[in-house]
């Protein structure tokens, strides 16, 4: 047998394995086969990838470093996130304190003209 023969064989014995159609014999060999077959393996973890794609149960595997560089970008985001949070502060601020201070001497204004009113008559003498 050529190697692209053995290759296809032990390409269909694989598909016969994950369809539950490969004898356990023949499996166990396959099996063993796969813990020392790199090219194998690589074609065994592709192919259940696309089994999971297929029935939508598929994650997709995150390349190395993925969390070491959200991390980084994180921690390099985390001091621009909170000086806009800030001036996002200091926005509100200045939009709604000038009519929250405009309303309090509003109120203090009328509180301070009511109370200048004179009574409306005074008492006439009996």
């Amino acid at each position: 047998m050529t190697t692209d023969k053995l290759d296809a064989h032990y390409f269909h014995q694989l598909s016969a394995l994950m369809d539950g159609d490969l004898p356990p014999d023949q499996a166990r060999f396959l099996l063993r086969r796969l813990e020392h077959d790199i090219e194998l393996t690589g074609c065994w973890d592709r192919w259940q990838l696309c089994g999971e794609v297929l029935r939508g149960q598929a994650q997709a595997p995150a390349p190395a470093g993925f969390a070491d560089r959200v991390a980084a970008l994180v921690a390099f985001d985390a001091p621009a996130a909170a000086s806009a949070e800030s001036s996002r502060k200091r926005s509100l601020l200045a939009r709604w304190g000038g009519g929250a201070l405009a309303a309090s001497v509003a109120a203090i204004a009328l509180f301070m003209v009511r109370q200048q009113v004179p009574d409306e008559a005074p008492a006439a003498p009996a």
